[in-house]
């Protein structure tokens, strides 16, 4: 007898651990169903890839020629300004010499002031003060548009 309720036991454990068969059936059908969804939506989703591709191979091209013509306006940028520079130390080299040669002209101005003897003539004290007097007008002229196109060119550059 105890064989028997051990023997009913393990038989009734062992179609409790049977498949459902409906169960298993109810799945593939879901699973076929979702398939066919699927298969129905594939041209759909081809169309939609290829479409995708151009649009990614159109992108690319646009993105290379964005990219060539920054780079080419960066080379002609970087042109001007290394152009607007070496302008700049060309005007700034000229202001250097025009003031250099303002400052001979004194240095000479201060030799002949400090050769005239001390009794001139009156006529040649006259004449020697009117000659010095215009070339003192002369350089004072000459400073002046210096000194103005040293503050346009200022001006004309970012504040540091």
């Amino acid at each position: 007898m105890k064989l028997l309720v051990a023997a009913c036991v393990l038989l009734a454990c062992g179609c409790a651990r049977l498949p459902d068969l409906n169960r298993m059936q109810h799945n593939m059908d879901t699973m076929v169903q979702y398939m066919g969804v699927m298969a129905s939506s594939m041209p759909a989703m081809v169309h939609s890839t290829g479409r995708m591709a151009a649009t990614a191979e159109r992108m690319e091209r646009k993105s290379d020629g964005l990219l060539a013509n920054l780079q080419k306006r960066g080379g002609d940028v970087e042109r001007a300004v290394q152009n607007y520079s070496q302008a700049f130390l060309d005007n700034d080299r000229a202001s250097i010499k025009s003031l250099q040669g303002i400052k001979m002209e004194l240095g000479e101005l201060k030799q002949t002031i400090g050769q005239v003897p001390h009794t001139p003539d009156r006529q040649d004290q006259t004449k020697t003060n009117e000659a010095v007097q215009k070339r003192l007008i002369d350089i004072e002229a000459r400073l002046a548009s210096i000194a103005s196109r040293l503050d346009k060119l200022q001006q004309g550059q970012p504040q540091r």
